[in-house]
C-alpha cells in the first residue's frame, strides 16, 4: 500500500467515526442543557415494570405498495354473554386469540427501554431515520414510516414507541422516537413481536390425535341448486376406512378382492394431513346458522333474510339442502361432498369443503375488501396481470371449510353390563356319583355289557388274530390273541408277575378317597367370584361414564368455537384429504421373502426337508443316515408265512437286521410281537405295574 492510499484510508475511517459519534452522541459530549433535554440514560417509560399489566397491544405497519397503514391488534374484552372476557383480534373480526402468553412475552422485551444515544438536530430528519409515524395524515410524508407499538391498560397507554431503521454497524440497536416528541434516539431493542395472524391464534383446527382416530368416511356426494332455493342431493362414491385399535391397519369397507389391499402410503398421508390441518384465515358465519349448519328459523324469520344467507354461502361453495326428515329444517351442504371422522373419544367431526379462491395474505386471513363494481374489478385484474412474478407468488390458492362436531357414545365401545345376580348364577355342577369299579375279571375295553360267549366267539372270528374266551370264562372276558402254545409260553415268560388281589376286594381308587364337596365352601367361592365381577363392573362403568362426560364437554367446547366461524385452509391440504376410492387401493404385495414361492416350504425349497446329497451323508448314528425307507402303505397286503430261515417281510420293512426264525415258532411269534399285549385290569387300575 502506498503512502497516499494509507493516508486516504485513515481519513475515511476518521470521517466514519465522526459520523457514528454524531449519530449517537455519548452523554459526555453533550452540553448540560442538551443532556437535561435529551434525558440520556433514562427509560422511556419508567412506570412500566409489570409485563402482565397491559390488556391490549396494537402494532401498526405501513404498506408502501398500497400506501396504507395496516393495524394488527390483540385485546382482552367481553366478546358475548356466553364467552365472557377473552383475548380477541379486533382487526380480524374479533376472532379469539391466544394472546396472554405472547403479549406478556412481547411486553417483557420492551420493559426498561432506555435513551442510550441522542441524535442532535434530527427533529426534521425523521424520514432519514425511518421514524415517521405510520398514522401520519400528511400525504407528502409517505416514505420513512416506522412501526408503531402501543401497549395499553384499560385504554390508557403504558408504552408507545415508533421503531425506525437499524443502526449501521451496531447489532441490536435501532433508531426510535416517542410519538409525542421530535427527538430521535438510539436504543438497544430486540422486541419479540409478531404481527402474523397465525402466530396469535390456535391454528390446529381439529386438535385431533392420531391414536384417537378410528374411522374416516369420504362421502363424495354432489348437490346442485334447485329453483326452490334448496339443492338436490345426488349420492356419490363412499369410502369407509376403519380400524379397531391405533396400531391396527386400516380396513376399507367393501374391499373383497383377494389380490388388492389398502394402500398404507395413501392412508398415512391422509391421516397426517388431518392431524396437522391448519387454518390460514377465518370468516364469520352469517346470522341464522346453527352449529350443525341447519337454518335457525327463530333468527331467519323473513324470506329476504333467508335469501341473503343462502346467497352469501352459495358464493363460498355451500348450498342449502333438505334435512334428513321432512320436518327437519334445511341445512348447508358442500358442493364437494364431506368428510366424517370418528374417534375413540366419542367425537364425530364433519368437514365440508367450499370453493377455491386466490388471495393475498391479508385477504386470506380476514377476507377480501368490500365488493367492487365491474369496472373496479376489471382494473384490479389488469393490475394483477402487470404484477411481477414475485408479487404473484405472494398469492396462494385456498378453500373455505365448515366444521361441526357431534358426540356419539357408541364410539366409546359397549357400555359395561352388570353381572347376573348371584341367585340367578348357574349352580355348580353336582359331583358325579362314585361308581363301583369293575371286577378284576371284567374287560375295560368291553363296550357291550350284553355280549355273551357266542357274541364274543363271533367277534373273534371277525377279527383275525383273536380267539374266543375260554370255556367257563366270564362272558365279558377279553378276547385273547390266537397264537400257538410256544408263543404263549414265551409271552408268559416275558410278562412280569402280577400282584395277586384278595378275593372280592375292589381295587383302590384315589378319587373315592376324596371327601364330598363342602356346600358352604362352594357358596363362599361363588360369592367371592360374584363380588370380584361387581367390583370390575363398577370400575369399568365409572371409566366409561368418565370418558362419555369428557367427550360431551369436548364436543361443546369445539362447537362453541366452530359455531360463529368458518375457515380458510390450503387448497393443497384439501387435495390430500378428498382422495378417490381407487387411490386408497393397491395390488397386494407378495407375502414372504425371496424363497416364498419355492417348493417344499423349507429354506431353499428342498422337498421333504434338508438336502440328502451332501458329501458323506449325515453323521453316523443320526436319524436319517442312510437310504430313506419307503413309506408303508396304509392297507398292507395279506401277509404270507415266511419260510424257515428267512426273515419276515414286516421285519425287513422295519429296517431291523434279519434273524433266522426257529422252526418251532415261525410266524406266530412275529405276529404276537405286532399285536398289543393285553394288560391286566387289576394292574392298570391299581397302578401296580412293577418296573422291569
Amino acid at each position: 500500500m502506498t503512502e497516499t492510499a494509507r493516508t486516504t484510508s485513515f481519513v475515511i475511517a476518521a470521517v466514519l467515526a465522526a459520523g457514528a459519534a454524531w449519530l449517537g452522541k455519548p452523554a459526555d459530549s453533550l452540553t448540560p442543557a442538551e443532556m437535561q433535554s435529551a434525558k440520556l440514560g433514562q427509560p422511556f417509560f419508567p412506570e412500566f415494570k409489570d409485563p402482565t399489566e397491559p390488556t391490549s397491544i396494537r402494532v401498526i405497519n405501513f404498506d408502501d405498495q398500497k400506501a396504507a397503514a395496516r393495524i394488527f391488534a390483540v385485546e382482552k374484552g367481553k366478546d358475548d354473554a356466553e364467552s365472557g372476557e377473552l383475548w380477541r383480534i379486533p382487526s380480524h373480526q374479533n376472532y379469539p386469540a391466544d394472546g396472554a402468553d405472547r403479549l406478556a412475552k412481547t411486553a417483557t422485551s420492551l420493559i426498561g427501554v432506555k435513551r442510550e444515544g441522542y441524535i442532535s438536530g434530527a427533529e426534521n430528519r425523521h424520514e432519514e431515520f425511518g421514524v415517521v409515524d405510520p398514522l401520519e395524515k400528511d400525504a407528502t410524508k409517505l416514505k420513512g414510516r416506522g412501526q408503531r407499538i402501543t401497549l395499553s391498560k384499560s385504554d390508557q397507554p403504558v408504552l408507545d414507541l415508533i421503531i425506525g431503521k437499524a443502526v449501521r454497524d451496531r447489532a441490536g440497536y435501532r433508531y426510535v422516537r416517542h410519538p409525542g416528541e421530535k427527538s430521535v434516539y438510539v436504543t438497544k431493542l430486540t422486541p419479540d413481536l409478531s404481527t402474523k395472524f397465525a402466530d396469535w391464534v390456535e391454528t390446529n383446527l381439529l386438535k385431533l390425535s392420531r391414536d384417537d382416530l378410528s374411522g374416516i368416511e369420504i362421502d363424495n356426494y354432489s348437490i346442485a341448486e334447485a329453483r326452490n332455493g334448496l339443492g338436490k342431493m345426488e349420492p356419490g362414491e363412499l369410502s369407509k376406512l376403519t380400524r379397531a385399535k391405533s396400531f391396527d391397519p386400516w380396513q376399507l369397507e367393501g374391499l373383497d378382492d383377494p389380490e388388492k389391499e389398502v394402500d398404507t402410503t395413501k392412508t398415512n398421508e391422509l391421516v397426517n394431513t388431518l392431524v396437522d390441518l391448519r387454518l390460514t384465515g377465518i370468516r364469520p358465519k352469517p346470522q341464522g346458522l346453527n352449529p350443525d349448519l341447519t337454518i335457525d328459523r327463530n333468527v331467519v324469520t323473513k324470506q329476504a333474510q333467508l335469501d341473503l344467507l343462502l346467497s352469501d354461502m352459495s358464493n363460498r361453495g355451500f348450498i342449502a339442502g333438505p334435512g334428513k326428515n321432512e320436518d327437519d329444517p334445511p341445512k348447508l351442504y358442500s358442493k364437494l361432498g364431506e368428510l366424517r371422522l370418528n374417534t375413540t373419544k366419542g367425537l364425530t367431526y364433519t368437514l365440508r369443503f367450499g370453493d377455491v379462491f386466490t388471495g393475498s395474505e391479508a385477504e386470506i386471513e380476514s377476507g377480501a375488501p368490500a365488493d367492487e363494481d365491474e369496472g373496479e374489478k376489471a382494473d384490479k385484474e389488469k393490475a394483477d396481470g402487470e404484477k411481477s412474478e414475485e408479487e404473484k407468488a405472494t398469492k396462494q390458492d385456498s378453500r373455505y371449510l365448515l366444521v361441526s362436531v357431534a358426540f356419539d357414545e357408541a364410539l366409546l365401545g359397549p357400555k359395561p353390563e352388570p353381572p347376573a345376580p348371584l341367585e340367578e348364577a348357574d349352580a355348580p355342577a353336582t359331583p358325579a356319583k362314585a361308581t363301583t369299579p369293575p371286577d378284576e375279571t371284567q374287560q375295560e375295553t368291553s363296550t357291550d355289557p350284553q355280549c355273551g360267549p357266542q357274541q364274543a366267539e363271533q367277534a373273534a372270528e371277525e377279527q383275525p388274530g383273536t380267539a374266543a374266551p375260554a370255556e367257563g370264562a366270564p362272558a365279558d372276558a377279553p378276547a385273547q390273541p390266537a397264537a400257538d402254545k410256544g408263543a404263549d409260553d414265551k409271552a408268559a415268560d416275558a410278562q412280569p408277575p402280577v400282584a395277586e388281589q384278595p378275593a372280592n376286594k375292589e381295587p383302590a381308587d384315589a378319587k373315592d378317597d376324596l371327601p364330598p364337596p363342602d356346600p358352604a365352601k362352594l357358596a363362599a367361592d361363588r360369592k367371592r367370584e360374584y363380588d370380584a365381577k361387581v367390583l370390575k363392573y363398577e370400575a369399568d362403568l365409572k371409566d366409561w361414564e368418565s370418558r362419555a362426560e369428557a367427550g360431551r364437554e369436548k364436543a361443546e367446547e369445539l362447537n362453541l368455537r366452530f359455531k360463529k366461524w368458518y375457515y380458510v385452509i390450503s387448497a393443497d391440504s384439501v387435495a390430500k384429504i378428498r382422495v378417490p376410492r381407487e387411490s386408497l387401493i393397491r395390488a397386494k404385495s407378495a407375502a414372504g421373502g425371496a424363497d416364498a414361492n419355492l417348493p417344499g416350504g423349507l429354506p431353499g425349497g428342498f422337498p421333504g426337508g434338508l438336502p440328502g446329497g451332501l458329501p458323506g451323508g449325515l453323521p453316523g448314528g443320526l436319524p436319517g443316515a442312510g437310504p430313506r425307507p419307503a413309506a408303508k402303505p396304509v392297507n398292507p397286503p395279506a401277509e404270507t408265512e415266511a419260510a424257515p430261515g428267512e426273515p419276515s417281510e414286516e421285519t425287513t420293512e422295519q429296517g431291523a437286521d434279519p434273524q433266522p426264525s426257529d422252526s418251532g415258532k415261525g410266524k406266530s411269534e412275529t405276529d404276537q410281537a405286532q399285536q398289543p399285549k393285553p394288560e391286566s385290569p387289576a394292574s392298570d387300575e391299581a397302578g401296580a405295574n412293577p418296573p422291569e
